[in-house]
């Protein structure tokens, strides 16, 4: 190894006068104590694993695990009567890019790619560590390799648990009473640290058949001194005395391979809106709803427009004004060419800025 070059800051740094411990141990005060709060399901989970396979209300899906993607859902389909049918065919995470907006010495060169370069499965922590979940979970256990090749486990990688999610109904009738059900949600889980951050990401499924996912951030922040005591720095945000935290940004890259009830079907945009005063709506108090659908991936493109707050179509240059050829159904669809997922992306109506 060669050294080519030293760069130099040419700063002095000194020791700031503040205070950054996290441990509770170390902390001079006191951390507000909250009554524990238990979850008990005496009549165990509604779920049932075999092997990887994962089962819940009308859900179905397998489980998969990898160094790069860490969690990856497989073959998620959900049970109409007698029929299961396709929803996804892979779900996981492609990218994580994080620039910092910072141009002082110590953050013009970082950019990270959390997925791509770090990989999100060698980071993923074991949950036995400390698992955050409340109620009855089940545990899976992920394999990845180390520096030399070698099996390495990590143990209770996955966490699978129920959670109560409000009410899902209710209605009170004079006579009839109230009435309410409460909803439930399947929640699977990982967490990963990637250096002074947290990623906990929740993939949640509800029993209307609808997926959610959630990533939250959480850890400790990326800190730099001042250029000067009681300077405030151009390009992030004053934390204490003589410290900051630089900006910086989070992109997630998803990659979602959706297959609803197979490969041949359209997604289409559905939009609301407002209608315009005129003899047979005088007050334009009408509301319509059109749905186009998007045929390709340049059809579908979108940016966000600050002043209405809503998506809008980008235009897709050499767009054929004819209706695309359907698909041959006596040839199987190629995965990454195949049209989209039967979704239907709606805005909300138009509000002022």
């Amino acid at each position: 190894m060669t050294l080519l070059e030293l760069e130099d800051g040419h700063h002095e740094a000194t020791d700031p006068e503040v205070m950054g411990e996290y441990l509770p141990d170390l902390l001079p005060m006191r951390l507000r104590e909250v009554a524990p709060l238990h979850i008990s399901q005496p009549d165990g989970v509604g779920f049932t694993l075999d092997g990887n396979l994962l089962s819940w209300q009308d859900w179905r899906l397998r489980l998969g695990f990898n160094h790069r993607e860490s969690l990856v859902l497989h073959q998620v389909g959900f049970r109409d009567g007698d029929r299961l049918r396709s929803v996804a065919h892979r779900l996981s995470f492609a990218e994580m890019v994080v620039p910092y907006r910072d141009g002082s010495p110590d953050h013009y060169r970082r950019t990270a790619f959390d997925i791509g370069e770090w990989g999100l499965g060698f980071m993923t922590t074991s949950l036995a560590l400390g698992c955050d979940c409340l109620g009855e979970i089940s545990y899976l256990d992920a394999v990845v390799h180390d520096s030399r090749g070698e099996p390495q486990t990590i143990a209770n990688a996955i966490c699978i648990h129920e959670e109560d999610s409000g009410v899902l109904w209710k209605h009170v009738d004079e006579r009839a009473g109230a009435e309410v059900r409460r909803a439930r949600r399947l929640v699977i889980s990982f967490h990963a640290t990637v250096a002074n951050y947290e990623y906990l990401v929740y993939w949640r499924f509800y029993q209307d058949g609808s997926i959610e996912c959630e990533v939250r951030a959480t850890g400790i922040m990326v800190t730099s001194h001042t250029a000067a005591p009681g300077s405030r720095p151009a390009n992030g945000t004053l934390v204490d005395r003589g410290i900051y935290a630089p900006f910086h940004q989070h992109f997630i890259v998803a990659r979602l391979d959706l297959d609803v009830d197979g490969a041949d079907n359209t997604v289409y945009a559905s939009e609301s809106r407002p209608a315009v005063p005129g003899d047979d709506d005088p007050y334009a108090l009408g509301l319509t709803v059109t749905s186009t659908p998007l045929r390709t991936e340049a059809e579908g493109k979108q940016d966000y427009d600050w002043a209405t707050q809503r998506g809008w179509r980008l235009p897709c240059p050499g767009r054929p004004r004819h209706r695309p050829a359907r698909l041959d159904r006596s040839r199987q669809a190629h995965r990454e060419h195949r049209r989209g997922a039967l979704v239907r992306v709606r805005h909300p109506p138009h509000h002022p800025a």
